[in-house]
């Protein structure tokens, strides 16, 4: 098997659509339209970090002097984030204003993490984890979700990610280098197992099949319909390649369940597009499966699917038993990267919820449940005052189906600390009710309050 895995990589090498230098070339127009997009439009702060996993592994994968400095597309998405801040205030806009009351409870609750590094079991272990994933939180958590402030900041934020998104996600399937899930990093031999993070891959895929899906434009809106159609299938076709099972089923499940949002279920002119969408969605999944899983492939087989599932219920079931030894850890927790210890797991247990319970205790899951309530509180407000907004609909679909696709995706896969995309979709969320107010509220006085003088004598100098 591993000869053949090895063959296949090879042949993907000698194969490469297209040239490395056109490549690296499209790293770096894709980098500049960030870039660009900040200045003129500061929400693209949110598309940039969405982007930013698909976008660094598509420069390793061109480009050798970007395979060995990865953290320089971290530090130009970081850039650019500071870009659209410094642009926003420029325009004399306040961006602190924008921290609500979802920005504080998630800044509590890592807060509570740091915090309870004062007694990890390791806490060599978690400082090396926290320095790693620093940048990622500085960026994605605290300073992005401050450049929107209402919902056409969220609108352009999400057309962006559109375009330039998906522009990536067409790149990546059509013209990468592919391993067997992941790229193949520029500069080693095809035949090595140097492969990007396929899951990083499969949830920019998820991102951008959610924008597609549900924006509208009232430019050319048929055809523009048709384009994004066909954008959700060539997302869910990348999550497909990239071999992550739990992605593409969140993601299917998550636009079927967001079209009535989307879509007025109750007039036929509404449910034209759902069956539509849900055809194309179907056939989507359909190909892709034949076309782009071989059959060989275990990862697909409901034996590695219940063995995976397996052993991430064993991992839990570690965490939580040392959890439960003593009462002071079962309120306060083991600490932040405790499952690092190789005496408990050796490395986190692939289920935030579990490991925010087994790490920082009760305190800490009550701050986490907090987030998903005002989230959740987020969505039903929102759904409430836009149920009659045709205009509007869409953009809670997309804010609604980005947080459900991030926070299920968090049962199976990453630690908490560098969950950048639940974390900002649970904030943008929390906000789609003052961010919908605030987009509909009056920026100028109407003339019916306008106060009025009352006329003045034709003669004045006589008349005084």
């Amino acid at each position: 098997m591993k000869a053949s895995h090895s063959q296949a990589k090879l042949a993907a090498e000698v194969s490469a659509p297209v040239p490395a230098n056109v490549q690296f070339a499209l790293y770096a127009v894709l980098l500049g339209g960030f870039f660009v997009a900040a200045l003129w439009r500061p929400p693209a702060a949110i598309a940039a970090v969405l982007c930013l996993y698909g976008l660094k592994q598509w420069g390793q994968t061109s480009n050798g002097w970007l395979a060995a400095h990865s953290s320089f597309t971290n530090f130009a998405i970081g850039a650019v984030v500071l870009v659209a801040l410094a642009s926003r205030v420029a325009r004399s806009k306040c961006i602190l204003c924008n921290i609500r009351g979802a920005g504080w409870v998630v800044i509590a609750l890592y807060g509570y993490c740091l915090l309870s590094l004062i007694w990890t079991p390791r806490p060599d272990l978690a400082l090396a984890m926290w320095a790693s994933a620093a940048p990622y939180v500085i960026t994605g958590i605290l300073l992005a979700p401050l450049v929107i402030g209402d919902a056409d900041d969220l609108y352009q934020a999400c057309w962006i990610l559109l375009i330039l998104g998906g522009t990536l996600v067409v790149a990546l399937l059509a013209f990468a280098k592919w391993g067997e899930r992941g790229l193949l990093i520029s500069g080693f031999s095809p035949t090595s197992d140097m492969e990007t993070n396929p899951l990083a891959i499969a949830n920019l895929g998820g991102a951008v099949a959610t924008a597609a899906m549900f924006l509208r434009t009232r430019l050319l809106p048929a055809a523009s319909w048709l384009v994004r159609l066909g954008l959700v299938a060539a997302a869910l076709a990348l999550v497909v390649k990239t071999g992550s099972r739990g992605q593409l089923v969140t993601v299917i499940a998550t636009l079927v369940l967001m079209l009535p949002v989307a879509f007025p279920i109750s007039r036929i002119r509404g449910l034209i597009p759902i069956f539509m969408a849900v055809a194309v969605v179907g056939m989507a999944a359909q190909y892709s499966a034949q076309t782009l899983i071989k059959r060989d492939d275990d990862r697909w087989s409901q034996r590695d699917t219940v063995a995976a599932a397996s052993e991430r219920w064993r991992m839990g079931s570690l965490l939580l038993s040392h959890w439960a030894d003593s009462p002071a850890t079962v309120v306060f927790g083991l600490g932040n990267s405790a499952a690092y210890d190789p005496e408990i797991i050796g490395i986190y247990p692939h289920d935030v919820p579990v490991e925010v319970l087994g790490e920082e205790g009760l305190v800490g899951l009550a701050i986490y449940l907090s987030l998903n309530g005002l989230a959740l509180r987020g969505f039903l407000r929102s759904w409430r005052v836009t149920r009659d907004n045709p205009q509007q609909r869409p953009l809670l679909a997309v804010a609604a189906a980005n947080f459900v696709f991030a926070w299920v995706t968090t049962f199976k896969e990453g630690n908490m600390v560098p969950a950048v995309e639940y974390f900002m979709a649970a904030i943008l969320l929390a906000r789609m009710p003052e961010l919908l107010a605030a987009r509909t509220a009056p920026t100028a006085a109407t003339p019916a309050t306008i106060a009025v003088a009352p006329p003045r004598p034709l003669f004045a100098n006589i008349m005084r």
